[in-house]
């Protein structure tokens, strides 16, 4: 592609651009068409890596350490807490 073919397809493509309208989900900007799938889809993968590590853990819950961030899933495994993720 020659530059100017190039420079044009780039103006043709920001005339095209729209603006996405986003909402905050815990720490994240979710594109508002997406986040009920987002939100289900974090709440599967924290029941997920719960079921995963009840066998090996004393304690396993989600719990919030830090507002921004959202709940984490934490667990308690030999006197020690662990951060697992925040889905």
């Amino acid at each position: 592609m020659k530059q100017t073919e190039l420079g044009a397809a780039i103006e043709a493509a920001k005339g095209e651009a729209t603006e996405v309208k986003t909402v905050k989900v815990d720490i994240f900007d979710i594109p508002e068409t997406k986040a009920e799938e987002y939100i289900a889809t974090r709440e599967e993968v924290a029941k997920a890596a719960m079921e995963v590590m009840k066998p090996y853990c004393v304690t396993v819950k989600r719990e919030t350490l830090d507002e921004d961030e959202g709940e984490a899933v934490v667990v308690l495994c030999n006197g020690r807490n662990f951060n697992v993720c925040h889905p």
